[in-house]
């Protein structure tokens, strides 16, 4: 649902990473159009592997007609297989090392994009904006960015819907803070921001595990051949 699978028929393929080329130029009638830089030295490489293995018919279990046994091993075969593809994309998405860009790199504009930000209304506005700024490193532009998906742990279900889902704000405030002279609004902002909200127990580990991403944007799933179940 949020990873973004190409065919390949290679044994790796390399990708640029925020490769953007940045604003262009004015050109002239006549005048030459000038050579746009691209930065090669930031790139990553995905290597294919196979993957699968072999399930035991014997001749007992078709003498004594054991076919309902059969399916429902075949039934499992598959099962592992989407299971073993689900969790190679989810250990790319929880592996804290993968997050690496900062605002005092010139990455973003706001914040750090890392695993250390804690799921709250402040934390997840500021999510939104360290995503919504991120830059091409080569041409320091904006990359275009659209967070729209929201995935999470299983403790975390009832706590997030109840902020992003709710029509409404009730704000919680101490018994020593003052009053404002001016009120806010009692609309709930983070309802529709997040178009697809996941809850799988592949983000339970570490605990309270969260990611907001653009779908089909920051993890690539490369297909070499389909699910294939030979006899």
């Amino acid at each position: 649902q949020w990873a973004n699978v190409v065919d390949s028929n290679q044994p790796d393929e390399t990708y640029l990473k925020d490769a953007h080329l940045g604003l262009l130029p004015a050109v002239g009638e006549g005048a030459p159009y000038p050579e746009l830089k691209l930065n090669l030295d930031s790139v990553v490489t995905i290597v294919n592997t196979k993957k699968g293995g072999i399930i035991p018919i014997t001749r007992e279990m078709i003498l004594f007609d054991k076919y309902n046994v059969i399916r429902q091993m075949a039934e499992g075969l598959g099962r592992a297989a989407a299971s073993t593809k689900d969790q190679d994309a989810y250990n790319v998405l929880t592996t804290t090392g993968n997050y690496t860009l900062n605002s005092t790199t010139s990455d973003n504009d706001i914040g750090a994009n890392t695993a250390a930000t804690t799921f709250s209304p402040k934390g997840l506005n500021l999510a939104f904006s360290v995503l919504r700024t991120m830059k091409g490193r080569s041409s320091g532009e904006y990359i275009g960015v659209n967070p729209d998906t929201l995935i999470i742990g299983p403790r975390m279900e009832v706590f997030v819907k109840q902020l992003i889902f709710s029509g409404a704000f009730m704000r919680v405030a101490g018994a020593t803070d003052a009053a404002e002279e001016i009120g806010t609004g009692t609309d709930n902002p983070f309802q529709g921001m997040v178009r697809k909200l996941i809850v799988s127990p592949r983000m339970a580990s570490p605990a309270y595990c969260w990611a907001l991403l653009e779908a089909k944007r920051a993890v690539f799933c490369q297909n070499v051949w389909d699910l294939q179940l030979l006899n």
